[in-house]
Protein backbone atom coordinates (compact mmCIF):
# COMPACT_ATOMS: atom_id res chain seq x y z
CA UNK A 1 0.00 0.00 0.00
CA UNK A 2 1.17 3.58 -0.41
CA UNK A 3 0.45 6.67 -2.64
CA UNK A 4 2.20 9.29 -4.88
CA UNK A 5 1.39 12.79 -4.59
CA UNK A 6 1.88 15.31 -7.35
CA UNK A 7 2.10 19.02 -6.40
CA UNK A 8 1.98 21.95 -8.32
CA UNK A 9 3.18 25.18 -6.81
CA UNK A 10 2.82 28.12 -9.21
CA UNK A 11 3.45 31.09 -6.83
CA UNK A 12 6.90 32.29 -7.76
CA UNK A 13 7.12 34.05 -4.05
CA UNK A 14 5.53 31.58 -1.63
CA UNK A 15 6.70 28.50 -0.16
CA UNK A 16 3.90 26.38 0.80
CA UNK A 17 3.98 23.96 4.18
CA UNK A 18 1.65 20.46 3.70
CA UNK A 19 1.18 17.75 6.80
CA UNK A 20 -0.28 14.61 5.37
CA UNK A 21 -1.31 11.99 7.84
CA UNK A 22 -2.82 8.83 7.68
CA UNK A 23 -4.28 6.34 10.42
CA UNK A 24 -0.65 5.28 11.21
CA UNK A 25 -0.21 9.21 12.87
CA UNK A 26 -2.53 8.15 15.16
CA UNK A 27 -0.35 5.96 16.69
CA UNK A 28 1.65 7.32 19.13
CA UNK A 29 5.73 7.48 18.29
CA UNK A 30 7.06 5.59 20.81
CA UNK A 31 4.54 2.60 19.72
CA UNK A 32 6.25 2.88 16.51
CA UNK A 33 9.32 0.67 15.54
CA UNK A 34 10.68 3.59 12.91
CA UNK A 35 9.60 6.74 11.77
CA UNK A 36 8.40 6.58 8.20
CA UNK A 37 10.17 7.38 5.27
CA UNK A 38 8.90 9.98 2.26
CA UNK A 39 10.80 9.79 -1.38
CA UNK A 40 11.09 13.92 -2.96
CA UNK A 41 11.52 14.49 -6.62
CA UNK A 42 11.62 17.57 -6.59
CA UNK A 43 11.75 19.71 -9.65
CA UNK A 44 12.68 23.74 -10.29
CA UNK A 45 13.46 25.52 -13.50
CA UNK A 46 17.48 27.35 -13.47
CA UNK A 47 17.22 30.35 -11.67
CA UNK A 48 13.72 29.99 -11.13
CA UNK A 49 12.58 30.74 -14.81
CA UNK A 50 10.29 29.49 -15.96
CA UNK A 51 11.05 29.60 -20.06
CA UNK A 52 14.60 27.88 -18.79
CA UNK A 53 15.80 25.18 -20.53
CA UNK A 54 17.54 24.05 -17.64
CA UNK A 55 15.96 21.65 -14.93
CA UNK A 56 16.96 20.23 -11.50
CA UNK A 57 15.84 17.29 -9.85
CA UNK A 58 16.45 17.75 -5.97
CA UNK A 59 18.59 20.63 -6.72
CA UNK A 60 20.78 18.65 -8.80
CA UNK A 61 20.67 19.26 -12.94
CA UNK A 62 18.95 17.32 -14.94
CA UNK A 63 20.75 16.03 -17.78
CA UNK A 64 20.62 13.51 -20.63
CA UNK A 65 23.78 10.93 -20.00
CA UNK A 66 26.51 10.62 -23.15
CA UNK A 67 23.78 8.24 -24.99
CA UNK A 68 20.85 10.35 -24.89
CA UNK A 69 19.18 8.35 -22.40
CA UNK A 70 17.29 9.86 -19.19
CA UNK A 71 19.96 9.53 -16.29
CA UNK A 72 18.76 7.77 -13.10
CA UNK A 73 16.43 9.53 -11.08
CA UNK A 74 17.33 9.61 -7.68
CA UNK A 75 14.87 10.41 -4.53
CA UNK A 76 15.31 12.87 -1.59
CA UNK A 77 14.55 9.96 1.32
CA UNK A 78 13.23 12.29 4.30
CA UNK A 79 11.65 11.98 7.20
CA UNK A 80 7.41 11.24 6.68
CA UNK A 81 6.51 13.01 9.85
CA UNK A 82 7.83 16.16 8.73
CA UNK A 83 5.65 18.95 6.64
CA UNK A 84 6.45 18.51 2.86
CA UNK A 85 7.82 21.85 1.54
CA UNK A 86 6.87 23.13 -1.55
CA UNK A 87 9.36 25.78 -3.01
CA UNK A 88 8.21 28.79 -5.44
CA UNK A 89 7.73 27.43 -9.15
CA UNK A 90 8.11 24.29 -8.46
CA UNK A 91 6.81 20.72 -9.13
CA UNK A 92 6.88 17.46 -7.19
CA UNK A 93 6.49 14.35 -6.90
CA UNK A 94 6.02 12.56 -3.05
CA UNK A 95 6.12 8.83 -2.27
CA UNK A 96 4.77 7.87 0.86
CA UNK A 97 5.28 3.82 1.61
CA UNK A 98 2.62 2.26 3.72
CA UNK A 99 0.28 4.89 3.43
CA UNK A 100 -2.99 4.29 4.82
CA UNK A 101 -5.56 5.98 2.27
CA UNK A 102 -8.82 4.51 2.81
CA UNK A 103 -10.08 6.43 -0.14
CA UNK A 104 -7.19 5.39 -2.95
CA UNK A 105 -8.53 1.66 -1.61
Amino acid sequence: TGITLLLINLSNTTTFHITVRDDVNLVPMEVSAESPQRQEYKLRPKDGNLVSQSMFLNGRPLELTEDGDIPPLQPTIVDGNKPIAMDPLSIAFFTLKDFQAPACA
